[in-house]
């Protein structure tokens, strides 16, 4: 869902960085996990990023908080998700 949201708004690079850290924890089970909770935090982290057509995105001002909520909504589970996750595996 994450990734069809970035790439239909043109957000190429997060998508794919999504796509490859994904497929680490199929990989990787639990020890892909840290390089998803890894893109959390920090300058230039993914919650750092704002889809707007002035960072060259493909959102119609009218949608911009509509897109950006849902956004902000699918980063919280992504998070969410991989620290119970991770949480379960070094109990």
């Amino acid at each position: 869902m994450t990734v069809g949201l970035l790439e239909s708004c043109g957000e190429m690079e997060w998508a794919g960085i999504l796509v490859g850290r994904l497929a680490r924890v199929d990989a990787y089970g639990g020890n892909g996990l840290d390089s998803v909770l890894s893109l959390f935090g920090g300058m230039g982290s993914f919650n750092d990023l704002v889809l707007h057509p002035l960072n060259g995105h493909l959102v119609e001002p009218d949608a911009l908080a509509e897109v950006n909520e849902r956004l902000e909504f699918l980063r919280e589970e992504i998070l969410e998700s991989a620290t119970a996750l991770r949480a379960g595996l070094v109990e």
